[in-house]
């Protein structure tokens, strides 16, 4: 599991070339479809490819992970758990 919380300042950041989400990006980097929110104990249909970035870490790497609508509100800034297979850097 990692600890992670909202990136700042990534909503104009667009997915690599030939890709048309970054969930597209996402699922097609991973293998994997994206069903539901990786945010641990939500239950919600995953909707964006999400930009987040370990919480208290000097990692400063951005990853993509498949969240919901409400968990992907870049003005939460309490952090969460998400399934660290989930995760693909940027």
């Amino acid at each position: 599991m990692f600890k992670v919380i909202n990136a700042r300042r990534t909503a104009n950041m667009n997915p690599p070339f030939l890709y048309s989400s970054w969930l597209e990006y996402w699922e097609k980097k991973t293998g994997n479809h994206a069903v539901y929110c990786a945010c641990c104990g939500c239950t919600k249909r995953a909707e964006h490819g999400a930009h987040v970035r370990k919480y208290e870490s000097f990692d400063d790497t951005v990853y993509i992970v498949p969240l919901c609508a409400e968990c992907n509100n870049p003005n939460n800034v309490t952090p969460f758990y998400v399934d660290c297979t989930l995760c693909k850097a940027v």
